[in-house]
């Protein structure tokens, strides 16, 4: 199923499908995320392709919230949704 949505929500962008990987990978966000002033959440899985920049991410701002679930990959909302939503409501109610 999460292929499938992928593969679709490609298809659907079209031309401009590309934006958001640029804006992920080539823009330097450090201080921008550094001068953050909001209650954040750092999200992460011992199995996500990005698992070290959140750690990097943790090291640069351990005053941030932060939960880590364990296993799973980049999809990990679509394969421990019940423990992706539990740590995403625990931190709203509690924020």
């Amino acid at each position: 199923d999460a292929m499938q949505a992928n593969f679709m929500q490609t298809l659907w962008a079209g031309e401009t499908f590309w934006y958001g990987h640029k804006a992920a990978y080539q823009y330097n966000m450090a201080e921008d995320f550094k001068a953050l002033k909001v209650p954040t959440l750092l999200l992460t899985n011992t199995g996500e392709d990005l698992y070290e920049i959140t750690q990097r991410a943790r090291a640069m701002r351990p005053d941030m919230d932060y939960v880590e679930l364990t296993g799973g990959t980049h999809d990990i909302v679509d394969e421990q949704p019940q423990a992706w939503a539990a740590a995403v409501a625990a931190y709203v109610k509690g924020a």
